[in-house]
């Protein structure tokens, strides 16, 4: 199924007047610059954390859940998992199909025993095993046909599908396996059993849709198949069974699209590049401060299973260090990798940094070349660890920045570091000290707050410290969320007005986060986010949207099983994708009808939208309704303007002599709450020439994108 993102005719309807109300604004661009340095691309980064949010298995092409063959008794309950209610904000027993967020992506459908009456499981430790410490015994004392399936798996017409499954008998003596040179297997090692994979319509099992049966031996070993296009669109169930009397040792099962890219899911990649994502951060987020990153390279059936030890829940670890680099290689991005430091040592850290960077001929080098991975890349861009808060006080965690910082640089000198400044309590107060600590040996510090105060506040910090020691420190926002207020209340009162995240639950659906991130009013607060972004200039030189994918409806990206699409804040970021701009002008704005005014230049006036960690509460400014931010361009200048009200905008603009007004682009929606769907978008995309900046009509609810061109 495609997503149509409405255009043409609904565009040009979505323009028209609403309810005969017209605020008529006026606006003016001057030649002057809000900062010299260049705007950079990385301001329209994206967020990838491991464990949390069913993020990388929505991106990761495996659609065998559990295929490492985990007992639920060895899986992290939901009573272990309260950081992740927390952001949930309702119980547990609320995470269902009527969440707001809820698709596909979400359903965790484990191994069911076809008849326990026939046959019963068992984990065993230490032995017969491939996939981390310990295989799944099917032990079956009678001939009858019994065995394992799993549900909810969903088949594409016109794909193909590889199968594999790394399993053997279970035997009861000892054995000696073919592999070993000089030695004579025991005869009884040649043992072959039939093992079956069934392929069955879910709403009608008796249907079978394919069917290979394996011929397995006393030792363990791989047996591959291609599932052929079986021209059949739908859930399917997945069985592996067999008929005789004993028992089978199985370690680890694949089941993958054969149109995969190096594993990850080619719908993913391909609306990753189409958002022009220019950089990458992994593998958290919290998961990062427990990332023994040896545990996740390798041959991925020989990776173990690891437990997200903050988020809950348990990873095949299958798309890891390597795989992700491979990711970016593909998207033509730039990763940003986030370090242990809460759990690990700068010896560690060293080494990471060897295995990823290092020359072949190193330790490390020499141990990557053994994964069978090739560099095509170094990486650049490190983080120190992640709401160091947890552990440190701000100069206790500035001076293991040094000692990190020491031992990282020492393996490769050209890479650069990033030091937190949020976290802690009064975090703002300590930013000066922190850089005194450690300022010589990080390239840029990380605050969550994207205010235009604080931020204003933050670099001239950073200014001063860079002009007294002669160095080139830059601020940057690693993980950021989009205000989630609405500048005016919904006309259903049970939706609140203003949203803060905490630490408690909720009874009902739409007083929780995930049911405003999913929709146009969080996506068009995110707009004027960015456009914060674009007018600090280069000074401002990265920011990560949290999060890439799925995450409970905080995302760019919906990966269901049937497909991927862009969630609303996506197809912002896609807007955009074009990256023309380069350097951020001063403007000022006249609401004339409703006589609130914005200006914008080196010191911005501004409300404070959001405080610094931990909570994330949203306050009214003056301008909520409508704002602007204007940018040269290699062609021109490019004036964007978000209109947040359900008023229609008449706008007059002035720019400097020399620009001809060209067109408007616009995305806009009919409704606060809209949204996007796998088969269809609430959302409306297009654009119209222009012939004169007077009276340029702004839709209700739009995002907007005014291009003038040099004459």
């Amino acid at each position: 199924m495609k997503r149509i993102l409405i255009a043409g005719i609904a565009g040009l309807l979505a323009l028209s007047p609403l309810n005969g109300a017209v605020n008529k604004v006026r606006g003016t661009v001057e030649a002057s610059r809000l900062s010299e340095y260049p705007v950079s691309p990385y301001i329209f980064g994206n967020f990838v954390e491991a464990g949390f949010g069913r993020q990388v298995s929505g991106m990761w092409s495996e659609m065998i859940y559990n295929r490492s063959f985990e007992l639920p008794e060895s899986i992290i309950s939901f009573g272990d998992m309260e950081p992740t209610v927390q952001w949930w904000m309702f119980p547990p027993e609320m995470y269902n199909s009527n969440a707001p967020f809820w698709h596909s992506g979400y359903e965790e459908c484990d191994w069911e025993v076809t008849d326990p009456q026939l046959m019963t499981l068992s984990r065993i430790i230490g032995a017969e095993s491939y996939k981390g410490l310990g295989s799944l015994q099917m032990t079956k004392p009678n001939e009858q046909r019994a065995g394992i399936i799993q549900k909810g798996i969903y088949f594409e017409s016109g794909k193909s599908y590889s199968f594999d499954l790394l399993a053997g008998i279970r035997q009861t003596y000892p054995k000696l396996t073919r592999s070993i040179p000089g030695f004579k297997p025991l005869d009884t090692e040649e043992i072959r059993k039939p093992f079956e994979v069934i392929i069955r319509e879910e709403a009608d099992p008796s249907h079978i849709l394919f069917q290979y049966s394996f011929e397995v031996m006393a030792t363990q070993e791989h047996h591959t198949c291609i599932i052929p296009d079986l021209h059949f669109t739908g859930r399917v169930c997945v069985e592996l069974s067999y008929e005789w009397k004993g028992n089978m040792c199985l370690s680890c099962v694949s089941l993958m699209p054969t149109d995969n890219i190096h594993g990850w899911r080619k719908d993913v990649v391909q609306l990753l590049k189409e958002m022009r994502v220019p950089v990458l951060r992994y593998p958290g987020g919290c998961y990062a401060s427990f990332f023994d990153w040896r545990k996740y390279v390798g041959p991925r059936d020989l990776r173990p299973t690891s437990y997200s030890y903050y988020w809950g829940g348990f990873d095949d670890n299958d798309a890891s260090i390597d795989e992700f680099l491979q990711l970016c290689d593909e998207v033509g991005c730039e990763p940003e990798i986030c370090i242990n430091m809460m759990t690990s040592t700068p010896f560690k850290a060293a080494e990471f940094v060897e295995y990823l960077n290092g020359p072949d001929d190193s330790p490390m080098g020499r141990f990557r070349q053994e994964n069978g991975v090739k560099r095509n890349r170094k990486v650049r861009i490190f983080e120190m660890d992640n709401e160091a808060g947890r552990k440190w006080s701000p100069l206790q965690y500035a001076y293991a920045c040094v000692d990190f910082a020491k031992a990282m640089k020492a393996v490769d000198p050209d890479i650069e570091l990033m030091m937190m400044t949020y976290s802690f309590s009064n975090s703002e107060y300590y930013i000066d000290q922190q850089l005194e600590i450690a300022g010589p040996y990080v390239d840029y510090i990380i605050a969550r707050n994207g205010g235009p105060q604080f931020v204003s506040r933050t670099l001239a910090k950073i200014r001063a410290y860079n002009e007294k020691h002669g160095t080139h420190i830059k601020l940057t926002n690693t993980e950021w969320l989009s205000p989630s207020a609405s500048p005016e209340p919904f006309d259903d009162p049970a939706i609140p007005q203003f949203h803060a995240w905490r630490p408690k639950t909720e009874p009902d659906y739409r007083a929780v986060l995930s049911f405003r991130q999913i929709r146009w009013f969080y996506a068009l607060n995110g707009a004027a986010r960015l456009m914060d972004y674009l007018s600090y200039g280069g000074e401002y030189y990265l920011a990560n949207f949290n999060n890439c994918v799925n995450t409970w409806g905080q995302n760019v990206i919906e990966a269901s099983k049937e497909g991927a699409w862009l969630s609303p804040m996506g197809e912002v970021f896609k807007f955009f994708a074009s990256r023309e701009d380069r350097y951020p002008l001063a403007t000022s704005m006249t609401d004339t009808m409703n006589a609130r005014v914005q200006q914008q230049r080196t010191v911005y006036n501004a409300a404070e939208t959001e405080m610094d960690f931990p909570l994330i509460v949203n306050l009214r400014s003056e301008n909520d309704f409508l704002k602007m931010v204007a940018c040269e361009s290699d062609r021109g200048i490019h004036v964007y303007f978000t209109n947040k009200s359900r008023e229609d905008v008449s706008l007059d603009l002035t720019v400097p002599k020399g620009y001809k007004i060209e067109k408007i682009e616009y995305l806009c929606a009919p409704d606060r709450l809209s949204r996007t769907y796998l088969d269809h978008s609430d959302l409306v995309r297009g654009e119209r020439a222009l012939r004169s900046a007077k009276k340029i009509p702004v839709g209700p609810l739009s995002l907007n994108r005014i291009v003038f061109v040099k004459q």
